[in-house]
């Protein structure tokens, strides 16, 4: 806290006292230091995905949540994967955790129209951001490999 006092505009301190706060079992203070730290760098597409990261792993692995709290948990990691993609809107990362809180949200939607929507808006997201990851791989691969016809 007290880096943070020290350092308010740098978005690293926010998140090392987010790392504390979630070493301790404290979600929401965890998430408080993590929006500090999207709120100073409001352009950033990964500090909101990573947001959404914790998000989907809380309403996802803490079976003690009530059923409301596990809603409100993938709904807000969905609004942070859609400010992330906003910013990016190649974000890999951000288009398959989409999905996946997509997924998670589908069964509670009571319309059999407006779940499969959700599940094809899911289906797609998951396609297109393995099909970047593979692009990415493939260039950062490319751009690694030693040049042909180099001198000595």
């Amino acid at each position: 806290r007290k880096a943070v006092e020290v350092k308010p505009k740098d978005p690293a301190t926010y998140k090392n006292l987010a790392g504390y706060y979630n070493r301790q079992g404290q979600f929401e203070k965890t998430m408080a230091a993590f929006e500090q730290a999207a709120e100073v760098e409001p352009n950033n597409p990964e500090a909101w995905h990573t947001m959404a990261t914790y998000y989907q792993d809380e309403a996802y692995k803490d079976s003690r949540l009530p059923p409301a709290t596990r809603r409100d948990y993938t709904e807000k990691g969905l609004m942070d994967e859609d400010k992330a993609l906003a910013i990016n809107p190649d974000y890999a990362e951000a288009m398959i955790y989409k999905n996946i809180l997509l997924r998670m949200k589908a069964p509670s939607e009571k319309d059999p129209a407006k779940q499969k929507q959700m599940y094809k808006e899911a289906d797609d997201l998951q396609q297109k951001g393995a099909d970047l990851l593979k692009k990415q791989q493939a260039a950062a691969a490319q751009g690694a490999a030693p040049k042909k016809g180099g001198g000595e």
